[in-house]
């Protein structure tokens, strides 16, 4: 009902707002008037000054006729600006506003908004902003998985493991709408520790699979992209969780991580529930209800002091962070020299943030300064 009595203020203030030119006298015409007044005090203080001699008789009669002529003029102006507009005509167009601002004003809201949606409690809407708030606090994915590649080494691959996830990754190249080769393609970085590579491939799965993505899919790819930010759980990776849980809402791996979720956000009390139901559930395979019981004795989380100060940053300064981070890794290198791990580090720090020059520049650096040592340029790989 308020509602109702605060719109229905509203577009009176407007209708009045809009009404008001038409309820006020013309300006020009209340000038007029005024000068009519005058004319005629005039002529009637007229004979006075002659009686008394301040005005000669000849003098009178010309003022007289000129002041005459004024107050002819003056009144065939009112006229005229009266028959312009009409009272009737005014009073048709006051009509005619306060119709279209509440009919189309009503209108509208019929057609866009929600008339029939109930109140949200006060209690709701705090939760709701403060759940809004704490979104925007929260660091997002790219951050975080810069921020771990700078601080992590790059994984150290055989020759033999090298060739084949090369030649995988070719086939599953070469066939644009491979769902399978892609699946097989993301396992297989991710258990060669080429976390970032393995995520963005199974990116690729669920982009494929559009609204028919399983929730297999959806959860490989939430805890792809939790480890490679290093066991962060970003807000990207939580909504990819609740589209897993909305389309299985038992799946047993989408529901641990959406309770380290919990827990790294505060909310301890869910993520216990959450947790402890994992953890007491004999469905849940053996290996996952370790893990939930002893995530329920402490939970952790990679770099915590740093995402907590990253979260009081803007995006910005979030980025100057971790280019400052990365920058002293390559000032160290550079001077000191440092192993083929900390190179490819190096490489992989620069392509997170996109300075693909830079990357390219320290990795032609690193192959030059290793190229007598065949198991230093495994590591480093070749640059597509």
């Amino acid at each position: 009902m308020m509602f109702w009595l605060i719109c229905g203020a509203t577009a009176l203030i407007v209708t009045g707002v809009l009404v008001l030119p038409l309820l006020r006298r013309d300006g020009a015409t209340t000038g007029r008037e005024a000068d009519l007044s005058v004319y005629r005090d005039q002529l009637a203080t007229l004979d006075a000054e002659v009686a008394r001699g301040a005005v000669a008789q000849e003098e009178a009669d010309a003022t007289r006729i000129e002041l005459s002529r004024r107050l002819i003029v003056a009144g065939a102006q009112i006229e005229r600006r009266g028959a312009m507009v009409p009272v009737t005509l005014n009073r048709w167009a006051i009509g005619a506003t306060m119709l279209t601002v509440l009919l189309l004003g009503t209108g509208a809201y019929v057609l866009l908004g929600s008339p029939g949606q109930p109140d949200a409690p006060l209690a709701q809407r705090i939760v709701a902003a403060e759940a809004m708030r704490e979104a925007t606090q929260r660091p997002p994915q790219s951050f975080v998985e810069a921020l771990h590649a700078a601080q992590s080494p790059a994984p150290e691959l055989s020759e033999r493991d090298a060739d084949l996830i090369a030649q995988l990754a070719a086939v599953v190249a070469a066939r644009p709408t491979d769902l399978e080769g892609r699946r097989l393609l993301a396992r297989s970085y991710m258990q060669l520790g080429k976390y970032l590579e393995g995520k963005t491939i199974q990116a690729e799965v669920v982009a494929l699979a559009g609204e028919t993505a399983s929730a297999d899919d959806l959860a490989a790819l939430a805890e792809f992209m939790i480890v490679a930010a290093g066991g962060y759980v970003s807000p990207e990776a939580e909504a990819v969780l609740e589209r897993a849980l909305s389309v299985a809402p038992d799946d047993p791996w989408a529901r641990y991580y959406l309770g380290r979720a919990r827990a790294q956000t505060g909310d301890i009390d869910a993520a216990r529930s959450i947790l402890a139901e994992l953890a007491g559930d004999d469905a849940t395979p053996a290996y996952l209800r370790d893990a939930a019981r002893n995530d329920l004795t402490m939970f952790t989380g990679p770099d915590a002091q740093d995402i907590d100060a990253a979260a009081q940053l803007d995006a910005e300064a979030q980025r100057e962070m971790v280019e400052g981070m990365v920058g002293g890794l390559a000032q160290r290198l550079n001077t000191e020299g440092g192993t083929p791990a900390e190179w490819a580090r190096l490489i992989r720090s620069y392509d997170v943030l996109g300075q693909d020059a830079d990357a390219d520049a320290a990795h032609a650096k690193a192959r030059a300064i290793f190229a007598q040592d065949p198991a230093a340029l495994t590591v480093l790989g070749d640059r597509e």
